[in-house]
C-alpha cells in the first residue's frame, strides 16, 4: 500500500509540474504576443535572475514613508515627508513639502501668474529626479511658479476633484493645467471595477481603501462615495510590516509577490480574474485594453463630470487639459480607431466652447512622439525625456494662449 501510495504521490507531483512548466510557457508566449489583458514582465526579468540570490535592485520604501492614504481625495504624501524610490532604471530621491505636495513650499512664489499641475503619478513624476520633475521643468520653460498636485496611488478624476476642492484651490493661481490619462482615469474611481478586482482592499487585512469612488444619481448628474467600512491609513497601502500581520496573510502576501516577481503565469491568473469579473478588459474587439476607446460610457460621464465640475469652482482664469496616451492608445489610433464617437473626447474639445472659462484641450496622441524611449524602460511612467517633450508642448501651448501674461 505504501509503495502504491508514494507511487501515486509521484505521479501527481509529475503531473503538477508538468502542468506548471506548460502554464509558465504558454502565458509567457500570450504575454510576449500581447494577448492578454494584462502583460508585464516579471520585476526577476527586469532585474535580472541573479537578483533573486544577490543584493536586491528594487528598493521601495514609499508605502511606510511617502504615501498616506486618509485624506478626502484618498492617497497623499506625508508632509515634509523623505523618500528613495529605486528600481532597475531609476534612483530617485522623493520629498514632500510641508502640505504633502511633490514640491517646494509654496509660500515661497515669486510670480502672480502661477500654473497649479492637476492629476496622478504622471504629473507627480514617478522615477524621475527632482531637477526632471514636470512642474520644475515647466518653470524653466515659462519662468513662472507651478505647483505640483499630482500624486500616485490610483488618483482618477472624483479625486482630482476633491483634491483641488478641500486643498490645491487654497494656493492662487492664474492658470489650471489637469493632465488626464485615459488608460486608467476611468477606471480609477469605477468602484465595481475596483471591488470585483481585489483593488480595494489593502494587503493582508479585510479593510477597504480610503478612497472615494463615483455614483451615478441620475443621467446627467454624479455622486461620490468612500466605503463605510474604510479605514483611512497613515501608511498607504500596506499599513503593518509583514511580521506583524497574522500568519495566513503574511504567507499570502509572500506567496503572491513570490507569484508576481517571477513567474509569467501571474499574468494569465489575473487576467483571468479580471475576465470573470470585468467584461470591458476582456472584448472580442481587441486583444488589448485602451482607455481612449474602451472605456464604458458610464465611466466617461462620471470623468466629464468631475472634470467639468473641477472647472465650475475654480476661480482660476485659464484652464488647459493634457490627455496622455499609453502605446496601446496609439496603436489603436494608428490601426485606424477614431475618437470621433467617444463621449469623453468630445465633451473634452467642447470645453473650449465654455461659455464662462478659458478652456483649451491637448491631445498628445495627435503629436509627433520622439523616436527615442519617452518612459522607463522598467516602468511605464514618463522619463527625462518624456516630460522634456510633454513640457515643451504644454509651455508653447501655454504662450501660444496667452495664459502667461
Amino acid at each position: 500500500m505504501r509503495t502504491k501510495a508514494k507511487h501515486l504521490a509521484k505521479l501527481v507531483l509529475i503531473n503538477l509540474l508538468t502542468l506548471i512548466f506548460f502554464l509558465e510557457i504558454g502565458s509567457y508566449g500570450l504575454t510576449q504576443l500581447k494577448l492578454l489583458p494584462i502583460n508585464d514582465t516579471p520585476s526577476l526579468y527586469r532585474s535580472g535572475i541573479l537578483s533573486l540570490f544577490t543584493t536586491k535592485t528594487s528598493i521601495d520604501d514609499t508605502d511606510t514613508k511617502w504615501w498616506t492614504e486618509k485624506s478626502s481625495w484618498g492617497a497623499w504624501h506625508k508632509p515634509n515627508a523623505i523618500s528613495r524610490h529605486v528600481k532597475s532604471c531609476f534612483n530617485v530621491l522623493y520629498q514632500s513639502n510641508s502640505v504633502g505636495a511633490r514640491d517646494s513650499e509654496f509660500r515661497n512664489l515669486k510670480t502672480d501668474n502661477r500654473v497649479l499641475l492637476l492629476g496622478d503619478s504622471v504629473v507627480e513624476s514617478i522615477g524621475v529626479s527632482e531637477n526632471h520633475k514636470l512642474d520644475v521643468v515647466l518653470e524653466r520653460k515659462t519662468s513662472t511658479d507651478v505647483m505640483n498636485f499630482g500624486s500616485a496611488g490610483d488618483l482618477g478624476p472624483v479625486q482630482y476633484f476633491a483634491l483641488y476642492k478641500d486643498l490645491a484651490r487654497r494656493y492662487q493661481h492664474k492658470t489650471l493645467v489637469i493632465l488626464f490619462l485615459p488608460s486608467n482615469d476611468f477606471l480609477d474611481n469605477d468602484y465595481l471595477f475596483w471591488k470585483t478586482s481585489g483593488k480595494t482592499f489593502y494587503a493582508g487585512t479585510t479593510s477597504q481603501r480610503y478612497r472615494p469612488y463615483f455614483q451615478e444619481t441620475s443621467k446627467t448628474d454624479f455622486g461620490s462615495f468612500i466605503p463605510q467600512d474604510a479605514v483611512p491609513r497613515e501608511n498607504w497601502r500596506y499599513p503593518t510590516k509583514l511580521g506583524e500581520l497574522g500568519p495566513l496573510d503574511s504567507t499570502k502576501i509572500r506567496a503572491f509577490k513570490f507569484i508576481e516577481d517571477s513567474l509569467w503565469v501571474s499574468n494569465l491568473l489575473k487576467s483571468i480574474r479580471l475576465k470573470s469579473n470585468v467584461n470591458q478588459l476582456w472584448s472580442s474587439n481587441y486583444r488589448e485594453y485602451s482607455g481612449y476607446f474602451d472605456a464604458e460610457l458610464q465611466q466617461q460621464k462620471a470623468a466629464v463630470f468631475y472634470i467639468e465640475s473641477i472647472l465650475r469652482i475654480s476661480k482660476a482664469e485659464n484652464f488647459l487639459i493634457v490627455s496622455v496616451p499609453r502605446e496601446s492608445d496609439l496603436k489603436r489610433i494608428n490601426s485606424g480607431s477614431k475618437l470621433s464617437d467617444q463621449y469623453w473626447y468630445q465633451a473634452f474639445k467642447q470645453f473650449s466652447q465654455h461659455p464662462q472659462k478659458r478652456v483649451d484641450f491637448i491631445d498628445l496622441a495627435e503629436i509627433k512622439h520622439p523616436s527615442h524611449p519617452i518612459t522607463h524602460e522598467c516602468d511605464g511612467h514618463w522619463n527625462e525625456n518624456g516630460i522634456e517633450w510633454a513640457a515643451n508642448i504644454i509651455a508653447k501651448r501655454l504662450r501660444t494662449n496667452r495664459y502667461l501674461e
